[in-house]
């Protein structure tokens, strides 16, 4: 598992107690993420926002 892999944050305690099990030859389903921001935000932070969700 990654560091931006979503599984590590959202599973982490299942995958780790047994309960469930990481097939490494698994299909893998990307969750898509939707954002709302204003129009006057600051770019550079809109920027790192996106970066850190596209990791």
């Amino acid at each position: 598992m990654g560091q931006s892999d979503p599984v590590d944050s959202v599973l982490r305690r299942d995958l780790e107690s047994g309960h469930l099990q990481r097939m490494s030859d698994g299909l893998q389903f990307r969750l898509s993420a939707y954002m709302v921001y204003p129009r006057d935000s600051d770019i550079a932070t809109l920027k790192r926002a996106l970066d850190g969700l596209r990791e």
